[in-house]
């Protein structure tokens, strides 16, 4: 592995002011001892400093090989944070796929953060780890869905991978419930994929893996009768009476390559594609097929339309 000097534009990735507003967003859905470590985090790094994310920063040691560049951030220098108990490691594997591991130590806790993005395979998700002072370690991994983007700040959804347990990280308006200390932690990785990817190539991501799952969980779709030829009403109809011939079509405009639209009308998180599959499918002559499905690539519905 070589070592050198090189100067990087470091994007943005700091603990702002956002966070003493942040951390009172969490009082609805957490318990007190929560709330206060979450507090003593935000006053600890409520006077940190703003940094440009185009200003140079040279970075002493930078490892890298072939494919990966491996970089430690100086907190102090880089942002501003006096505090010992925070570190940050940054591997960037390529251009499309990033890691951001954060260590911070409060009291008798040691929080974990690996904030991992690969845009070609979908995957955006963060796993946290809390060593607690007797050596138990609590680890959970939670999927990350961005709803909103406003220039570096963001709303997003944390999915808990086993509870399928939801929750909201908000640097927006800081109105939203969140996890404390994650919420707090995680924040600063997501606003750095913000500022290396940009929001349309990350909205596009979460799209693409939900779109993946759809197309596995199509066999297990069965689409509404009101939705058949034979159906009373007027709703939009396929023109067929066979669930096989209609999960066949839906696999067809799943698999054809469309753009995918985030909800924003609906309480689950979820997702929408409009595909064009070159053949009639509707009694009125419809050719494509609207397919909604939910983050984890559940089909709720679809159904021809003009």
């Amino acid at each position: 592995m070589k070592k050198f000097t090189i100067k990087l534009i470091l994007p943005v990735l700091i603990f702002t002011t956002v966070f003493s507003n942040t951390s009172l967003a969490f009082a609805d859905n957490y318990n007190k001892e929560d709330l206060e470590i979450s507090n003593k985090i935000s006053q600890e790094f409520a006077n940190t400093k703003y940094i440009d994310g185009n200003i140079d920063h040279e970075l002493i040691e930078i490892e890298s090989d072939d494919d990966t560049i491996s970089y430690q951030v100086d907190v102090e220098e880089e942002f501003g944070i006096k505090n010992d108990s925070f570190e940050m490691h940054v591997d960037e594997f390529s251009d499309s796929e990033i890691l951001v591991n954060s260590n911070l130590q409060m009291q008798d806790l040691l929080y974990e953060s690996n904030l991992y993005v690969n845009l070609d395979a979908g995957e955006f998700y963060v796993t946290e780890v809390e060593i607690k002072d007797n050596g138990e370690k609590i680890v959970t991994t939670y999927d990350v869905f961005l709803t909103e983007i406003e220039g570096e700040e963001f709303k997003a959804q944390l999915v808990n991978r086993n509870t399928g347990d939801l929750h909201e990280v908000n640097t927006i308006d800081a109105k939203a419930s969140a996890i404390p200390v994650i919420g707090l932690i995680i924040a600063n990785g997501v606003r750095w994929a913000v500022k290396k990817f940009g929001k349309r190539a990350l909205v596009s991501a979460f799209g693409k893996y939900a779109l993946s799952n759809a197309i596995k969980k199509v066999a297990k779709f069965s689409v509404s009768k009101k939705h058949f030829r034979n159906a009373g009403g007027r709703y939009a109809k396929f023109n067929t009476t066979s669930q096989s011939t209609v999960r066949k079509w839906v696999k067809e405009a799943l698999r054809n390559n469309p753009s995918i639209k985030f909800n924003n009308n609906y309480k689950k998180l979820s997702f929408t594609i409009t595909s064009n599959i070159g053949k009639k499918v509707g009694t009125k002559g419809e050719t494509k097929i609207k397919v909604v499905f939910d983050h984890t690539g559940k089909i709720w519905t679809a159904y021809p339309v003009k």
